[in-house]
């Protein structure tokens, strides 16, 4: 008898995602975000060498990568309800909507993990919610639909690969 056995992908997994979010969470705080605020400030913060020059994104700078953006709020989804599940953040029901806040046990395991990944991250959403964290959803999206048409023709230029 043979059993099938599934694996989740270790990149960008919603464990990944939970983490960035609640990092995101805590450099909002005391203010709360929504999912898609949550998931475009993830996208800047993964990719955020399309938005300052001075610095190198965590993920490879792939073709149409703002396509991402798609597929990025389920997968926050999933890592925010991982979260919440553990207790690390907490629904919050306003009257404009359903946001998310880090919980006070959320502040002591972030400071708890030492990871060099975890840093890194830490910087990065410190800058991404210093730089961008009062625009709304829909100048978000325009940044990095903007920030993505001369970075998919930067790739073309460097690798002579029409994409």
């Amino acid at each position: 008898m043979t059993s099938e056995m599934t694996f989740s992908l270790a990149y960008n997994n919603q464990l990944e995602f939970g983490l960035r979010a609640l990092v995101i969470l805590s450099h909002v705080y005391p203010h709360e975000c929504d999912l898609e605020k949550l998931s475009y400030l993830d996208y800047i913060i993964v990719h955020s060498g399309d938005f300052n020059e001075y610095l190198k994104s965590i993920h490879a700078p792939i073709p149409y990568r703002s396509t991402e953006v798609l597929v990025r709020r389920e997968q926050m989804k999933r890592g925010i309800n991982l979260l919440c599940n553990y207790g690390l953040a907490m629904p919050v029901f306003l009257e404009k909507g359903f946001y998310y806040r880090i919980s006070e046990e959320g502040v002591p395991f972030l400071d708890s993990l030492a990871e060099a990944y975890v840093k890194y991250v830490d910087e990065r959403a410190s800058w991404a919610v210093r730089e961008f964290g009062k625009y709304s959803s829909s100048e978000l999206s325009n940044l990095i639909c903007e920030a993505n048409i001369d970075g998919d023709a930067e790739i073309v230029f460097q690798t002579g690969v029409l994409v």
